[in-house]
């Protein structure tokens, strides 16, 4: 299913992608006008790497595809979410992503993901779950996003919610 994307381009979106995460991959692809922003912020940076904490089913790391010269270290503990982001980056034969399966922490060790099975992208590894009724517990690993993608190059942060940082 192709979906639009930055500059009007479109990118291939996994079915499963599609159905499971309908908040992200409606009609319209979610806060498009934030992905476009951050997009226009890097365009035209050589070698640079971002990380992307909570790549839930690709919505910022897809645009790998359009970015060659970058490279992409995009974090996604929820196993669910994990293979939808997956199976998008196989659509789109993109190779300079790399995908995780840990969650990312200010500490290194095993913690609960708590898992909102209405909506995956409030996913969390924060306690106070009044953001959502329903959860379900995941054990995940927590690591470190900047010792997994080193710091030989720029690094641009992304979360969830947006852009966090670009610099370098």
């Amino acid at each position: 299913m192709h979906q639009k994307y930055i500059n009007n381009q479109n990118i291939y979106i996994s079915p499963n992608a599609k159905k499971y995460n309908p908040h992200t991959w409606s009609e319209n692809l979610y806060q498009l006008d934030v992905v476009q922003f951050f997009y226009d912020q890097i365009v035209n940076n050589n070698l640079i790497n971002i990380v992307d904490i909570g790549a839930q089913s690709g919505a910022f790391s897809l645009m790998a595809k359009f970015l060659p010269n970058t490279i992409w270290h995009s974090f996604e503990p929820d196993p669910f979410n994990y293979e939808l982001c997956l199976e998008n980056i196989k659509y789109n034969h993109i190779n300079n992503i790399n995908l995780y399966s840990d969650a990312i922490s200010n500490r290194i060790g095993e913690d609960v993901l708590n898992v909102c099975s209405s909506h995956r992208g409030l996913n969390t590894l924060g306690k106070n779950l009044k953001r959502f009724g329903e959860n379900e517990n995941k054990k995940v690993s927590r690591n470190n996003a900047i010792t997994r993608s080193g710091r030989e190059r720029g690094e641009v942060v992304v979360t969830t919610t947006g852009v966090v940082g670009v610099g370098s």
